[in-house]
């Protein structure tokens, strides 16, 4: 018991340390680097949820899984740490006349996930070591013993193990991977959030013509995905490819092709822009392209166009798109794009087909 008592503590001690470490480097490194390559001005243009950004990272293992993970060491520690950090404060809303800066607003978001976490982290070691802490505040997730044992403590401990296989080695390799799966996916977000992101399926693109820097052909279902930005969304502004972006393929260790996959993935399957998987059984997976939704994404299928200075006719056959095939997205550009067209007195031929809207809350 002694053992066990003793590895706990290091454990989170240490989990504390790391996590507070690495969090600080996001905060004052990464995001500026990432606010500088997406060339970002200005405060976001609704609310922001770091939280649910990055919490998705800890259910990715790039280190030794245990075959009952939530029982093992890294896992049950990891498991406990979801839960807390449920709790914790990393949202925040804007407005768009709001002069906050977009960095330090992020920045500020990050921090105070970390500050938050690391409280909580402390509050579960006093909880179990008998300080003045309720015992409910151990994480369900936690309790690996016998639900006969109505202790939350001993529960804490069942089975064995915090002995069996609660080692400090690999600690910072562990951490180091959640925090680089946080780095993706807090650039991820931040370029949908402010750049306008969208995923795309081509259809006007075969294989051979599916070579811009941000394309990516999909040969398991034999189409080209694609990224093109809206923002600000209005019908002067040009819907169209981003060169910003690049710098995730180029310069932040993501992977293209799988990046586009999970978003598309993602919205196939939740019909629409879905959440990020914080199930920790998935730690059996090993990257964040595993993950589903751990890149979601605005996705639109259909052929590009030129119209108002890019449009896209729509595919009927996807989710998000019932009853629009055929019709040119968005609607206020299409409108525009009539309108122009109709202006020439020579014009004769029909007016555009549009779509029945503009922006829903999952093309937003």
């Amino acid at each position: 018991m002694f053992m066990s008592l003793e590895a706990y503590f290091l454990w989170y001690s240490q989990l504390s340390i790391e996590l507070d470490q690495q969090m600080s480097s996001i905060s004052d490194s990464s995001v500026p680097r990432m606010r500088k390559a997406l060339r970002i001005t200005g405060s976001p243009p609704g609310s922001v949820d770091i939280l649910t950004i990055l919490s998705a990272a800890f259910t990715v293992a790039s280190g030794p899984t245990a075959a009952s993970a939530p029982l093992a060491g890294y896992f049950a520690g990891t498991a406990g740490l979801l839960s807390l950090f449920g709790a914790t404060v990393g949202s925040g809303e804007s407005t768009t006349d709001d002069p906050i800066d977009a960095e330090g607003f992020v920045s500020g978001l990050v921090g105070d996930t970390r500050d938050e976490g690391i409280k909580q982290i402390k509050k579960l070691i006093h909880a179990v070591f008998g300080h003045q802490v309720a015992q409910s505040e151990i994480p369900e997730d936690m309790l690996a013993g016998d639900e006969k044992i109505k202790n939350p403590v001993v529960r804490v401990f069942g089975w064995g193990g915090w002995i069996r296989s609660v080692t400090l080695t690999g600690m910072e390799k562990y951490v180091d991977s959640i925090r680089s799966n946080m780095d993706k996916a807090l650039f991820w977000q931040m370029a949908r959030i402010w750049r306008g992101l969208y995923v795309v399926i081509r259809d006007d693109l075969p294989e051979d013509k599916c070579i811009h820097p941000n394309n990516a052909w999909d040969e398991e279902k034999n189409r080209c995905l694609d990224v093109l930005a809206w923002y600000p969304k209005s019908t002067d502004q040009t819907l169209g490819g981003n060169k910003d972006i690049e710098y995730a393929w180029n310069s932040w260790g993501m992977d293209k092709l799988k990046t586009l996959r999970n978003a598309v993935d993602c919205w196939e399957h939740e019909g629409g822009v879905g959440q990020p998987n914080h199930d920790i059984l998935l730690l059996e997976n090993k990257s964040p392209y595993d993950n589903p939704c751990f890149f979601t994404m605005p996705v639109l299928k259909g052929n590009y166009s030129d119209i108002a200075k890019g449009s896209i006719w729509m595919a009927g056959d996807f989710p998000g798109q019932d009853g629009q095939a055929g019709k040119l997205w968005p609607r206020a550009k299409c409108n525009r794009g009539n309108k122009d067209k109709n202006q020439n007195p020579f014009n004769t031929k029909d007016d555009y087909d549009c779509s029945d809207f503009d922006l829903t809350k999952d093309l937003a």
